[in-house]
């Protein structure tokens, strides 16, 4: 099949709110309970996902932040998004909608040569869940803490 990342654009606003509300919904489990991840950073990162559209606008437009939809055809299965400073890359969503299919690796090779085309040092990310860490250990990342967080890494 054709795998493909597509950059959004301010057309994509009502898209992006659909894809984010999965990507919010998937941390519950099936009894409505946080997998794991603490109340507060979960609580922060709903908080600064939900974007009115004009702040959609705006990170759309700044030029150290990039969103994509991973697609085949015109069927969305993912979302990424990127943010550059500092000569580094923060991974602030990644996100495949069907699991367990290997989109993932697919998107993130994909991911990976939008990320080497900015030329960074590293990539950095925070990842709550168990299956997410074991599937950036095999991407090539190594853990590390910021403050008492656990992050992930990789150098370039």
């Amino acid at each position: 099949e054709n795998y493909y990342l597509a950059r959004l654009t301010a057309d994509d606003y009502e898209d992006f709110n659909s894809a984010y509300y999965k990507i919010v919904y998937s941390i519950y489990d099936k009894k409505l309970e946080l997998y794991g991840i603490e109340e507060k950073l979960m609580v922060m990162a709903w908080k600064n996902g939900i974007r009115s559209k004009n702040d959609y606008i705006k990170d759309i437009e700044n030029p150290s932040r990039e969103m994509y939809f991973f697609k085949t055809g015109s069927k969305t299965i993912g979302f990424v998004e990127l943010v550059y400073h500092k000569g580094k890359c923060d991974i602030v969503e990644f996100f495949v909608f069907e699991r367990y299919q290997g989109y993932g690796s697919i998107m993130w090779k994909q991911t990976l040569k939008k990320i080497e085309e900015r030329k960074p040092s590293r990539i950095e990310l925070y990842s709550p869940y168990e299956g997410s860490q074991i599937f950036w250990r095999k991407m090539g990342f190594s853990p590390f803490y910021m403050g008492d967080i656990k992050c992930y890494r990789m150098l370039l």
